[in-house]
């Protein structure tokens, strides 16, 4: 059985939850046991180091929330594990948009207490609410089976009247629009403007109907081909930046701090292999991290990669927080690009298929 310590310790979070069974009192315990702040750096994690399984996660918790809080889903209790990562996954497609096309500043300028009608869902988080609610439509008909065999013992219901309250997808769109949505706009919104932006919202999801059609006619459902493109596509994206830095650290002249003793002047940094041109030390770290990647002839996993991309922003953060004497601003600047994904890009990553249809809630 999973343990929220191995959890803790785990490398790779999301290999971790996907070789585990998390049934709905595991469930209960990453949603109630941890504290706000651990739930939200782990979600942070399983996001930025999501690959192609990461859809395959997403299905296997939705099913253990599901089995723990009922139609309620992610929006019953206080906290809950899923809703963190799915806020998470929301806000990092968020901020590759113009700020003109963000839910939050389009639903704060919208002058109905209503979704705006001209946001559009982002690809990757209309295929992951796409997963979320076929997950839903087969605890209806689950709960459906259930009901019928119930009643057709007590003779209440014949054959014919099964189509009851399908209540985990009827409810499924108001579920993320609180928890997922609401907050968003609830965490960017100034403190003095609080009280008017609730009320907005409040009539916003007053009608979970209305917020059904508003998921249906807004959110493009891409077919199961999509996953295998986009994250293709997101690890070659990754794959770049990685060499664009290596390129970066091995072709440029680095200026270095020095030690005047006075009986001669020591140069600072280091020489990477091979290579005459000294280079800062974190910058050599940075290096040797890529060189050994290399190393393993493409024996890795996409989690390495994105492991390894993760490993070079560390070493990029220390340099910062803790600079070596001399540091100089080309090199400090080259630390914030690294931090700052400059190399890794913010555009949304394009998918392009004839096939679409449209979610149906």
């Amino acid at each position: 059985m999973p343990t929220i310590q191995e959890l803790r310790a785990a490398k790779n979070k999301t290999t971790y939850l996907l070789e585990q069974e998390i049934d709905s009192g595991f469930y209960s315990e990453l949603s109630n046991s941890l504290d706000k702040n651990e739930r939200i750096k782990l979600a942070k994690e399983i996001v930025r180091h999501r690959d192609s399984s990461f859809p395959t996660l997403i299905t296997k918790l939705s099913e253990a929330c599901f089995k723990d809080k009922g139609p309620e889903f992610i929006r019953k209790g206080a906290s809950d594990f899923l809703a963190n990562i799915l806020i998470e996954l929301v806000k990092e497609a968020e901020l590759k948009k113009d700020e003109r096309q963000q839910f939050v500043k389009l639903f704060t300028q919208n002058k109905e207490a209503s979704y705006p009608e001209n946001y559009q869902f982002p690809p990757e988080v209309a295929y992951i609410f796409s997963k979320i609610h076929k997950v839903a439509t087969s605890f209806d008909k689950k709960n459906g089976k259930e009901r019928l065999v119930s009643s057709s013992d007590l003779g209440e219901v014949s054959e014919d009247k099964t189509d009851q309250e399908d209540a985990y997808s009827a409810k499924l769109a108001s579920n993320l629009a609180n928890k997922v949505f609401n907050v968003m706009v609830l965490d960017a919104t100034p403190e003095e403007d609080l009280q008017r932006i609730s009320l907005k919202l409040q009539g916003a999801v007053a009608s979970e109907e209305k917020l059904s059609t508003y998921f249906r006619e807004h959110i493009p459902a891409y077919p199961p081909s999509f996953a295998d493109g986009y994250y293709l596509q997101r690890m070659l994206k990754y794959d770049t930046a990685i060499d664009q830095i290596e390129e970066k650290i091995a072709n440029s002249a680095w200026k270095l701090g020095g030690f005047d003793f006075g009986f001669g002047f020591f140069q600072g940094g280091v020489k990477l292999d091979g290579v005459q041109n000294r280079v800062p030390h974190r910058v050599a770290k940075m290096y040797q991290l890529i060189s050994e990647f290399r190393d393993k002839k493409g024996q890795y996993s996409e989690q390495d990669t994105y492991q390894l991309y993760v490993d070079i922003q560390k070493c990029a953060q220390e340099a910062l927080e803790n600079p070596r004497r001399g540091q100089k601003q080309s090199t400090k600047e080259f630390y914030n690009d690294v931090l700052n994904d400059v190399y890794l890009g913010t555009g949304e990553f394009e998918v392009e298929d004839d096939e679409r249809a449209r979610l149906v809630y």
